[in-house]
């Protein structure tokens, strides 16, 4: 199994903090967001780590892991990054966003899933939501569930929150057949150039995810309400939650990597 992170971001909303770093290497309690990500993988066994970069992306070179260079960060998203890698898409995969924090245990339960495509959704979000937005329905996206756990609605606009059963943190994992499967349907809407109505280049992760559901490919959910976090504002790395959130997150991280030690 590998992994894959992107990265690329310019991250503005981060402003000043992402004038002269990219946002993965802001540090939150003296430590880099790519960091504690790249620890707790390899603390599960993860080594084979890839990272895809855009702005200031040679400031993420480091021995600890693979860089990749989307060098058209200003003008695409996510599922560009990521196809930005394509020649490692082949195997068993780990991706993530590059500006969250987890705690190991969130990354065991996906890892432990046997199912082609598991997304992790945070069953907790509205406590999360309302620490970070007056009006969380402004930020938040839909996620439905169907009776057998799997996502059949991820990553719209909402306007009520019957919409909303849970919420995506950016971390999902592909067996080797949903791989084939994640692979299959972007180069379908590669052909016109559209996914989810919008540009290719401009496509988030979960518009992809919509459209491998529309196709009738099963989205497992991994239910969590292990803590988590992302750093997507300036409001957010001021925000006390976070705070409290990465302290909760670094002592889990430090206990799992001493426990699996002494194992």
């Amino acid at each position: 199994m590998h992994s894959i992170i992107l990265a690329a971001g310019r991250g503005t909303r981060l402003n000043p903090l992402t004038l002269n770093k990219p946002k993965p290497l802001v540090e939150i309690l003296d430590k880099s967001l790519i960091s504690r990500q790249v620890n707790i993988l390899k603390s599960q066994g993860v080594n084979n780590i890839n990272v895809v970069a855009g702005y200031l992306g040679k400031q993420l070179i480091n021995n600890e892991y693979n860089v990749i260079f989307n060098n058209e960060f200003e003008n695409t998203n996510m599922v560009y990054s990521l196809f930005c890698a394509e020649n490692l898409l082949d195997e068993d995969l780990i991706v993530s966003y590059g500006d969250i924090a987890y705690s190991p245990e969130i990354l065991e339960s996906l890892i432990k899933s046997k199912s082609d495509i598991s997304i992790v959704v945070d069953l907790k979000f509205l406590d999360y939501w309302s620490k970070r937005f007056d009006n969380p329905l402004d930020d938040l996206e839909s996620l439905i569930l169907n009776a057998s756990g799997e996502i059949i609605n991820i990553g719209q606009k909402v306007n009520s929150y019957d919409e909303i059963q849970g919420q995506f943190i950016g971390l999902m994992k592909f067996s080797a057949l949903g791989v084939k499967r994640l692979k299959d349907t972007y180069n379908y809407f590669l052909k016109d150039g559209k996914i989810m109505n919008k540009d290719i280049r401009d496509a988030y992760m979960t518009d992809l995810l919509q459209e491998m559901i529309n196709m009738g490919h099963k989205l497992k959910a991994i239910k969590t309400t292990e803590p988590w976090l992302e750093i997507d504002t300036i409001f957010d790395f001021n925000n006390a939650e976070t705070k409290k959130r990465m302290e909760v997150i670094d002592r889990k991280i430090n206990a799992y990597i001493f426990n699996k030690k002494m194992n």
